[in-house]
């Protein structure tokens, strides 16, 4: 049986579950590779580009499936795999995000620093740092202009969670608590829009 899906043909609910299921050995390796080359061989039929590998919650970065993926951008020729390394700095110290929060992405940070050389030597790229994970679906315009402002020279990321709150949205994830639609209208505005120009970002 392919061990991703349950007796109903469903994939786990939640990371957690999935976790636990990989931690346990009930998620085989081989299964996960063959999911996750399926899923790019259905994009590759489109004309969409594949810039990047990543995942849904971090999930490529348990060590065994950041192998997977490793072997997948090199079978595919994809150029970047996602690390979400912050910088310890006054933000992370000093900000108000939750401490589990804080922890978890301690642990990412040690992941990211075994996975770089890993990365390194097999010529695939990965983001300098990865900004917005402590604020995700909180950010202001002033978390905004804090990270922007601290940003030093190489690729970086922003993660953010912007969408028109429509739909299903609230009803499925509400629990959440993230103010998606506030996000999509900071990100959007002639502020920002003006406050970037001025900073003369490469990218926007």
């Amino acid at each position: 049986a392919f061990s991703l899906v349950s007796k109903n043909g469903y994939f786990a609910k939640n990371f957690l579950i999935f976790f636990i299921r990989y931690l346990f050995g009930l998620i085989r390796k081989e299964d996960i590779y063959k999911e996750l080359h399926a899923q790019i061989e259905k994009i590759k039929e489109t004309d969409i580009e594949i810039t990047h590998l990543d995942s849904h919650q971090y999930i490529h970065m348990l060590p065994g499936i950041f192998n997977i993926f490793l072997k997948l951008a090199q079978e595919f020729n994809i150029p970047f795999i996602r690390l979400p390394f912050i910088p310890l700095d006054r933000r992370f110290f000093l900000g108000k995000a939750e401490l589990s929060r804080k922890l978890y992405q301690l642990v990412l940070n040690v992941f990211c620093l075994f996975y770089r050389p890993m990365l390194k030597r097999k010529g695939i790229n990965f983001y300098r740092y990865s900004f917005g994970f402590l604020e995700s679906g909180h950010l202001s315009f002033e978390n905004l202009k804090t990270i922007l402002a601290s940003l030093g020279n190489g690729v970086c990321e922003l993660v953010c969670h912007p969408a028109e709150e429509v739909g299903d949205l609230k009803s499925l994830i509400g629990y959440w608590g993230y103010h998606w639609q506030k996000e999509l209208d900071i990100l959007l505005s002639d502020t920002t829009r003006i406050w970037l120009e001025n900073l003369a970002l490469g990218r926007y």
